[in-house]
């Protein structure tokens, strides 16, 4: 394979890790601005909304990043 595809691969991997753990200190951040109670609440909308996402992107985006990797 081709180690710039490779290397492409390995920055979308770190980038994805880092951005699930971004979404990990977002529900801290929202889960400090509310009261108890709402606390499981905000954090439940917070990884369905992760969820649906990863979902969203491997339907679409996916294909848009290896586009040109697909039809060679």
């Amino acid at each position: 394979m081709d180690v710039i595809f490779l290397m492409n691969n390995v920055w979308i991997v770190i980038c994805a890790i880092l951005v699930l753990v971004m979404q990990g200190g977002f529900i801290l951040l929202e889960a400090g601005s509310v009261r108890m109670k709402n606390a499981g609440h905000i954090a439940s909308k917070t990884v369905f909304t992760v969820g649906i996402v990863s979902l969203v992107f491997w339907a679409f985006g996916y294909g848009l990043i290896y586009v040109r990797a697909l039809h060679s």
